[in-house]
């Protein structure tokens, strides 16, 4: 159980492959001719790709710090991303991120930000030793812009950068009126750039300072208010900074000179700003207080919070993506954009650029549910007995058909149907002459189609003798006991396969067709003849003749080929008729037994799961399958499946046992955070990735 997140209520790259069996090969002829000889390689066969839609591998990792202890959607989070070996690091705060960020160069290709989060925005503090936990949606969007347009933003004045509208030319006109011109040392052009804004801000201070700008239509109190003041202070000294040192005309200008300046600005009497009416902070009762957060956000412009995101800004471009991945972050698009904005450098606006080619900010993706990292549920059955259970019996946590189901999902997403399914059927058909010695030769245990997973059951298969082949295969596919051969009958057909239908094979099997050459078809006629008399003189036929014809070579290899295999081979026979009917039952299909004894990991997505008080998820349904034989190496292909790239070689995953929790753990989307059932999606299945919102 774990927590799914602390909030009340296109597309990725494609998967990867995982691994493979044995190279695949075309199926042979039961009667094909020598194998082929020298000649150009042929071209590297694609693997085939697992059937879900995982999630890019990110480049970076941040997952925020926990707020309690424990907290499992952090803690859950932590563990998922280390044991994928994605070196999670742990931010306290939006400013905390930019400091890392910055420290390093080049393009990032993708980060992920795993979070708390709601609709409006990620609980993660805006800056350090700012307790609100939220990066709202209004104080990336100011920010991105310029540090002013940030702290107004805070105040609830998105868009704004001043108290008022000020005139530049009304206070230069009465600056330069006043005794000692406190603009001259500033040239006598009127104050453009670094300079104007450093006397705006001045305004903005006196409007504070004279009781100007109010909270609720009322006068702020003093704590708040000196919060207010050293915010817009921290505004004032970043241009002032600039401007010391600049050389004006002949004159390099001090700090004595903005002090001055300053001074001058504040004692401007109101009427000659020729502003009417106050400016209102409205703040609503519940809502963030925002002076406690101008505090903060006052220390991290000191702390060049804009230097650090304008490097920031140059380490993502229109290839980067930024993963979010907390509790409903991508229920509200424009909030993803505002991260595009904030991360993202300046996009100006192209009408010719339709498609968007041009812009120079990242993408955003983020989940539309509550998002969820917790450990799924697990059953190892130990044989064919429990395996049939697990299929065939109803529990409180899940019906049968519901694994089956999940069952036949796995075979399609992991190719073993149609691939190895159809490939068995065809082997173990009724028809036509010859199938029977096919198989009984096991030389097709080289073609087993490729999977996008490997299969440790399978790896001694090709070298069995016909005796363990036949009882790997009993196995395999959980048919009768009682099925012959078996048993004294069993060796007898190992030996006669062993000792006879090896040397047989060949030419019982040869292609002939009219292009084959007098001396071959009078090697093959006398070959047969022999194989004729070692079978007790199985046909009456007369001496080779002289010149065999194609005709009677074919005929008396089909009526050897039918003896054989109505005699030496009539058990083998009616074993493959029997595992011909263990992978057709419906009811209890032997291709599920085959996939598990071969060694996959099945995964069962289910869509509905029970929510626990403290949005917490009980995940029974969603359950990973391995048989306990295999256990380890198959589970350890699992959480690769749950990513479309290659994981970095500092994952754990070789080390995991699927019969640890946190080794289980896994990526998730839940529909509700209310007690009782819920909709939920499982990566690597498309429906998860359905629920992710991406900007743009």
């Amino acid at each position: 159980m774990g927590r799914s997140c602390d909030s009340k209520r296109n597309a990725p790259a494609p998967p990867t492959t995982v691994g493979r069996v044995l190279g695949v090969q075309p199926s042979p002829s039961l009667r094909g001719g020598p194998a082929p000889g020298p000649g150009p390689a042929p071209a590297p066969v694609p693997a085939p790709r697992f059937d879900g839609t995982p999630e890019p591998v990110p480049t970076l990792t941040f997952i925020v710090e926990p707020r309690s202890n424990p907290d499992d959607f952090i803690d859950g989070a932590n563990t998922y991303h280390a044991n994928c070996g994605l070196q999670p690091q742990t931010i306290r705060s939006i400013e905390h991120l930019l400091t890392i960020l910055s420290g390093s160069v080049g393009i990032i290709p993708r980060m992920r930000i795993v979070t708390h989060a709601t609709p409006d925005n990620m609980a993660v503090a805006m800056f350090d030793n700012d307790n609100t936990f939220k990066a709202m949606k209004d104080y990336l969007r100011g920010f991105a812009q310029d540090d002013a347009a940030g702290v107004f933003a805070v105040l609830g004045a998105l868009g704004s950068r001043h108290f008022a509208p000020w005139s530049i030319h009304r206070i230069e006109a009465h600056l330069r009126a006043q005794p000692g011109d406190p603009l001259g040392p500033f040239g006598a052009a009127t104050p453009g750039g670094d300079l104007r804004e450093f006397i705006f801000h001045i305004a903005d201070l006196l409007w504070v300072t004279g009781n100007q700008v109010q909270l609720n239509n009322a006068n702020i109190p003093n704590p708040s208010r000196a919060r207010l003041e050293d915010a817009i202070t921290a505004l004032i000294e970043r241009p002032s900074s600039r401007i010391v040192g600049t050389t004006i005309g002949t004159h390099v200008v001090t700090a004595a000179d903005l002090n001055q300046l300053r001074t001058a600005v504040l004692n401007i009497p109101r009427p000659v700003f020729n502003i009417v009416g106050l400016f209102n902070v409205a703040v609503a009762a519940g809502n963030i207080n925002p002076f406690p957060v101008l505090a903060r956000a006052a220390a991290a412009i000191r702390a060049d919070f804009r230097g650090k995101l304008n490097l920031v800004k140059a380490r993502f471009n229109r290839d980067s993506w930024i993963d979010i991945r907390g509790c409903r972050a991508g229920e509200d698009s424009d909030y993803l954009r505002a991260v595009r904005e904030f991360f993202g450098r300046e996009h100006v606006l192209d009408p010719n650029d339709v498609l968007g080619a041009n812009d120079p900010r990242p993408h955003v993706s983020a989940p539309r549910w509550f998002q969820y990292f917790g450990p799924c549920a697990y059953s190892n059955p130990t044989d064919n007995a429990a395996i049939r259970t697990l299929l065939l019996t109803n529990t409180a946590e899940t019906t049968a058909a519901d694994i089956a189901g999940g069952f036949a999902d796995w075979a399609r997403r992991s190719l073993v149907d149609p691939s190895h399914k159809l490939f068995w059927l065809d082997l173990v058909a009724d028809a036509p002459d010859g199938v029977v010695i096919r198989f009984s030769l096991m030389d097709w245990r080289a073609n087993l189609p490729q999977l996008p997973l490997q299969t440790p059951g399978l790896a001694g298969f090709a070298a069995m003798n016909f005796r363990d082949a036949l009882n790997r295969i009993r196995q395999l596919f959980n048919v009768a006991a009682a099925v012959p051969p078996a048993g004294a009958d069993l060796d007898a057909r190992h030996n006669f396969v062993t000792n006879q239908l090896r040397g047989y094979g060949p030419n019982l099997l040869a292609q002939v067709s009219g292009a084959t050459d007098a001396a071959r078809l009078r090697q093959l006629y006398q070959a047969l003849s022999q194989i004729n008399q070692d079978l007790s003189q199985a046909f009456a036929i007369t001496p080779a003749p002289a010149s065999p014809t194609e005709n009677q070579v074919r005929d008396l290899q089909t009526a050897l080929i039918r003896f054989i295999e109505s005699n030496n081979l009539a058990q083998v026979r009616a074993f493959m008729a029997a595992v011909r009917q263990r992978i057709e039952d419906a009811n209890d299909p032997g291709i599920y037994y085959y996939m598990l004894h071969a060694g996959l990991p099945v995964f069962i997505f289910a869509t509905q799961e029970q929510m626990v008080a403290g949005h917490r998820v009980n995940v029974r349904r969603n359950r990973l399958v391995v048989l306990d034989r295999h256990a380890d190496a198959a589970y350890r292909q699992w959480p690769q499946l749950l990513w479309a790239d290659p994981l970095p070689a500092g994952n754990t995953i070789g080390a995991l046992h699927p019969g640890d929790r946190e080794a289980r753990r896994f990526a998730m989307m839940v529909f509700a955070a209310d007690p009782g059932p819920t909709a939920v999606a499982s990566c690597p299945h498309p429906d998860y990735n359905s629920h992710l919102n991406f900007e743009p």
